[in-house]
């Protein structure tokens, strides 16, 4: 496997990983290593690794699309969630997909730049220490 392919297995996998949608990032990665010819095995190692940080991106990457776009899907307090799903389901799992959907927005935003520092990073890294 090139440097290059190896770099972008590890910077999509990172990028891809970070995504703050909880659930897609397997079949998200399988589909992009699949179409870009990446190694599997790569991209998804580094999708798993970073999982943990995905969790602990969610409420910021949200929070932070809801500033930054001056948007208020959910008008109430994030630790009412359980209540109001317990007095109006329907509408507080509608409020909860439009906030996700500005987190992933915002995700949309910075994940090019993401990439393109992982992707030189990782792949000057690489090519310092590949043997032929």
């Amino acid at each position: 496997m090139s440097p290059s392919k190896l770099a972008a297995g590890i910077s999509l996998g990172f990028v891809l990983g970070i995504i703050p949608f909880v659930g897609i990032t397997t079949v998200l990665c399988a589909i992009v290593a699949y179409i870009l010819r990446i190694n599997m095995a790569v991209i998804q190692l580094v999708n798993y690794i970073v999982y943990p940080l995905q969790i602990l991106l969610f409420i910021p990457f949200i929070k932070l699309a809801i500033y930054l776009f001056g948007v208020n899907p959910m008008p109430y307090p994030i630790e009412t969630v359980w209540d109001r799903l317990e007095s109006d389901f329907m509408q507080t799992i509608g409020d909860i997909w439009l906030a996700n959907l500005f987190g992933v927005l915002l995700w949309l935003g910075i994940a090019p730049f993401l990439f393109i520092g992982i992707y030189l990073g990782s792949k000057y890294l690489i090519g310092k220490y590949h043997k032929e």
